[in-house]
């Protein structure tokens, strides 16, 4: 009997462990997508700025280009 209860108690423990590292690995998995969704975010937010520098630049050539055609 005492080497049963034995065997179930590395059994026991065993198992708690596993849980603490699947908990662990959810946690890292979590913060992963977590960062991933930063990154998109910000990529995001970059075109957008990018596109709106790009109308800016169109904006100013069409600019200069009526200001040389007045003169």
């Amino acid at each position: 009997m005492g080497e049963t209860s034995h065997k179930v108690y590395e059994i026991a423990e065993a198992s708690v462990s596993q849980q603490s590292g699947a908990s662990e690995f959810k946690l890292m998995i979590e913060s992963i997508a977590a960062s991933s969704e930063e990154g998109a975010a910000s990529a995001v937010e970059t075109a957008s700025a990018t596109q709106s520098l790009a109308h800016t630049a169109e904006t100013m050539n069409e600019s200069i280009s009526a200001f040389k055609v007045k003169r």
